[in-house]
């Protein structure tokens, strides 16, 4: 009898821990099934190739890889009274705006989307992930920067509010520019981005700093690092995911390998070693 009592005790409490979970799930997927419906009439030559909890990919025929991050649609739903569909198809509307321009790589220039060229750190498995996306067909090619052995590469984007856009060789083609002028505009519009302020406590060896500045381009930043060190300091470094850069001070005994990595980490579990002179991986 007393094992029946705990059983049906730990069902009651797991169902009064999950509800929450399967209730969020259930609006999140309404959410995204109603956002898709209104694609459908105000952008259909746009497609959603890929749907997650976390982001939709979107293509469209002259483009691939844009992410259309759902953080912040959430949100402004979960926030809105009255909650009706009328009101929500207005807040639909005002984050499918945007994604009229995605695709349209015929009037992409210099001039109007320059300042808009960001640098994106991806991790091995991207473009392997992009190309099962894409169902057989081949994937745009992009300028890709490999990031020492680190095994991350620097990808570029185009910035807008509510998504990015991978910049392919057609796009930056139709930038005027080369690879090494294209990293070096995605660095310089980042540093407009970039407060140094924000890893002070690492810089001067006093603790770590968690750099997340809800503009999912913090793990990007760690390519501004190197710069901002003196000759011979070092900083070790985590880029869990796109929206976040840890900082800290080397091991004070100089015994790197007791870093641990951020196992399931979506972008990159190794720790990072920073200096002046660039960065590589740490070996554990």
């Amino acid at each position: 009898m007393n094992i029946v009592l705990g059983l049906c005790l730990f069902a009651v409490i797991a169902a009064f821990l999950l509800a929450p979970r399967f209730v969020a799930l259930g609006f999140r997927a309404r959410v995204r099934r109603e956002l898709i419906a209104v694609f459908r009439e105000v952008v259909p030559e746009i497609h959603v190739a890929r749907e997650t909890e976390e982001f939709l990919e979107l293509s469209a025929p002259n483009m691939n890889g844009a992410r259309m991050n759902l953080g912040k649609l959430y949100k402004a739903i979960a926030d809105l009274r009255p909650d009706n569909f009328e009101s929500r198809r207005i807040v639909y509307e005002h984050f499918a705006a945007p994604l009229c321009e995605v695709g349209d790589t015929g009037d992409v220039s210099l001039a109007t989307h320059g300042a808009r060229v960001l640098p994106r750190l991806i991790g091995e498995d991207f473009l392997q992930e992009i190309n099962s996306d894409l169902a057989g067909h081949a994937a745009p090619e992009m300028p890709l920067r490999a990031l020492g052995f680190t095994g991350l590469s620097v990808a570029y984007v185009l910035d807008s509010e509510h998504h990015v856009a991978y910049v392919t060789r057609a796009v930056a083609g139709d930038l005027g520019l080369d690879d090494f002028a294209l990293h070096n505009l995605a660095l310089e519009n980042l540093r407009r981005k970039w407060k140094l302020e924000t890893i002070s406590d690492a810089l001067e060896g006093k603790a770590i700093s968690v750099v997340q500045s809800c503009d999912d381009h913090d793990a990007a930043r760690l390519l501004l690092v190197p710069e901002c060190l003196q000759e011979g300091q070092i900083l070790v470094a985590f880029v869990p995911d796109k929206s976040t850069l840890i900082l800290a001070p080397p091991p004070a005994d100089g015994d790197w390998s007791a870093l641990s990595p951020i196992c399931g980490a979506a972008l990159c579990e190794r720790p990072l070693r920073v200096s002046r002179d660039g960065i590589s991986p740490v070996s554990l």
